[in-house]
């Protein structure tokens, strides 16, 4: 013992102390937790912790392989990241230009209100896109009841790249005498965007009024949803 208390200095007694807690924060920091009794409620923070507290979670560490299978809600998700996903078409509008609708996968949908002349209106949808092809199957009915121009129509069309394309338009005349006073018109279906192996469905209805004064200025109407198949 004498000797021992002979060689120590404060240098010794400082570096052994340091030795120590440099073991004991090693094997704190090693313990690995194994059940939720382990960990006390609200310990653990998320990438935005609430107010004088630290991140506990890794940026970037956590992705969907961490969430259980259909455990996350939608008003969790980024609706624009899904694939597969549908969106909604809705056009009510006296547009002149092309007016954006909605983005389906790689397409805008756009649409357009316009009188060619003062009694006859059209509605005309558009897709903005890679180049590909536009092929639609629509019921054509004429103030609902089938008569002058209704039937089924079929049509296909190319598609050039990133320009307003047409693939459907729809029309009515207020100078028409069914009823006396103009008709309707009304376009319901599928259009199919192809490119590549890529795949767009519109299903729409759309209707151009024209019966009457008091449908300006916005006779033209259209409701429907886009999928991006995958």
């Amino acid at each position: 013992m004498r000797r021992i208390r002979q060689h120590l200095t404060f240098a010794n007694v400082v570096s052994v102390a340091a030795l120590f807690v440099a073991l004991g924060g090693t094997a704190a920091a090693a313990v690995i937790i194994t059940d939720n009794s382990q960990v006390a409620q609200n310990t653990i923070s998320g990438h935005k912790p609430p107010s004088g507290k630290h991140a506990n979670v890794i940026a970037g560490s956590i992705n969907g392989q961490d969430v259980f299978e259909n455990s996350l809600g939608g008003r969790v998700i980024a609706e624009p990241t899904l694939t597969g996903n549908a969106r909604r078409l809705i056009f009510n509008s006296l547009a002149h230009e092309p007016a954006k609708i909605a983005t389906v996968g790689p397409y805008t949908i756009k649409g357009t209100c316009t009188n060619d002349t003062p009694s006859h209106w059209v509605l005309t949808l558009y897709a903005n896109g890679p180049a590909g092809t536009a092929n639609y199957t629509l019921i054509d009915t004429v103030d609902d009841n089938g008569l002058a121009g209704g039937g089924v129509l079929s049509y296909t069309a190319s598609i050039p790249a990133n320009q307003d394309a047409e693939i459907v338009g729809v029309s009515a005349d207020t100078s028409y005498q069914s009823p006396p006073d103009g008709n309707f018109q009304r376009y319901a279906g599928t259009v199919m965007l192809r490119s590549g192996s890529g795949l767009v469905q519109l299903d729409l209805n759309a209707v151009v009024d024209a019966t009457s004064p008091a449908t300006f200025p916005h006779p033209c109407s259209l409701y429907g949803t886009g999928t991006n198949a995958t």
